[in-house]
């Protein structure tokens, strides 16, 4: 059942990438969006849709602390070798009483990385690093209700 209480904070989340917890994090969003073909029959004046498949692309934002993701890139630049890591995301709101949601993200490949991000009038550096993922499973589930 739904009540005030059940809503989850934001602030209540961690984010493992390749079983580090990254710590610099300050938002993460990841979205999973359908892919669909129009579907036109004759007699109908509506367009129909068909969904065809899914994909997936996020941004971690994150406190630049290292350089890690842009020596991800680097590594590609050098070697030509992509790196793709597994990841999970934690959310945890106690004070909702809706226990723990876990989900596994495979195959994290970041985009991009800002090398360098320099201010005078500035105050810390935030790195938006956009990814996309192969698959991902909830390890564990909310009451969703269905």
């Amino acid at each position: 059942m739904f009540g005030s209480q059940n809503t989850i904070s934001a602030k209540e989340g961690r984010f493992f990438l390749a079983g580090v917890e990254m710590l610099n994090n300050i938002k993460l969003e990841l979205t999973v969006e359908k892919e669909k073909v129009e579907i036109k029959r004759m007699g109908k004046r509506m367009t129909g849709h068909k969904t065809v498949g899914l994909s997936a692309a996020g941004t971690v934002t994150e406190y630049h602390a290292t350089s890690n993701i842009g020596l991800l890139l680097q590594k590609y630049k050098d070697t030509g070798e992509d790196v793709y890591m597994d990841g999970t995301i934690v959310v945890e709101d106690k004070a909702s009483g809706r226990g723990t949601e876990r989900i596994a993200l495979i195959g994290i490949n970041f985009d991009s990385a800002t090398i360098a991000n320099l201010d005078a009038e500035g105050d810390v550096i935030k790195d938006e690093l956009p990814f996309t993922i192969e698959d991902f499973n909830y390890i564990s589930l909310l009451d969703s209700g269905f």
